[in-house]
């Protein structure tokens, strides 16, 4: 529905630059964040430090491509390259820090929804890329992305999820609140 319009193949190297920091920046921020605190929180904004780290990820992917239509061999000059390897090792290391601190559920939760609004940011910044606009197409993307971070967040606060990755029901995020506490009651027969 959002139907994204194309903008440029190649970015300028500002942008390029510009992102980078940006994105540097937005990581260490939430990794700093993340440094402390219980573990749900912990895995929650390191997820989203991991997330952003993705989503420009994904873009200089996109970016290694164009120079890889010019020969094999230019891949190994470019900036691309180095660029996806230090940035997927940094995000990969964060991602599986978020893993280890907290919940399995919260951490996925925060990669699932934050890498694709902050790549439609990336999108915009560094290709120029835009949405359909119109009030009409506007609200059903606006009602998409409600959908689907509302079922992420009730598939990551599903006492199943917690019981697949081994974490202690009772230590779940949302013991003792709402349904969950009803669910757990229920099923222990009380």
């Amino acid at each position: 529905m959002a139907n994204p319009s194309a903008g440029t193949r190649v970015p300028s190297d500002s942008r390029w630059v510009l992102a980078g920091l940006a994105t540097l920046v937005v990581e260490a921020i939430f990794v700093s964040l993340g440094a402390k605190g219980p573990g749900w929180r912990r895995a929650l904004l390191l997820g989203t430090a991991a997330a952003t780290g993705f989503a420009l990820l994904a873009a200089i992917t996109k970016s290694m491509t164009n120079v890889l239509v010019a020969g094999v061999g230019g891949v190994f000059t470019s900036w691309q390259l180095y660029a996806v390897a230090v940035l997927g090792l940094g995000s990969f290391l964060i991602m599986q820090s978020a893993f280890q601190v907290g919940p399995f559920a919260v951490s996925q939760s925060a990669l699932i929804l934050v890498n694709p609004f902050v790549s439609i940011v990336v999108g915009y910044a560094l290709f120029g890329e835009s949405l359909r606009g119109g009030a009409g197409n506007v609200s059903i993307e606006v009602l998409s992305l409600i959908v689907m971070a509302g079922g992420a967040l009730v598939v990551s606060a599903s006492p199943l999820m917690a019981q697949v990755h081994d974490e202690s029901v009772g230590e779940h995020l949302l013991t003792g609140r709402g349904r969950y506490a009803r669910w757990v009651a229920q099923r222990s027969g009380s």
